[in-house]
């Protein structure tokens, strides 16, 4: 019973911890296009 709980808690964790990845990957992906659309914005606006 005890060691069975202690690999749920760990499977728990370890799906926590790949969500956690997956979702700072997409805000980082989201916050480098964000830049990137801002410098293109600022260039044209330069000209």
């Amino acid at each position: 019973m005890n060691v069975s709980y202690d690999i749920f808690v760990q499977q728990i964790q370890r799906l926590d911890y790949q969500i956690n990845y997956c979702t700072g990957l997409s805000i980082g992906a989201f916050v480098l296009s964000l830049i990137c659309v801002l410098i293109l914005l600022i260039r044209d606006n330069r000209r």
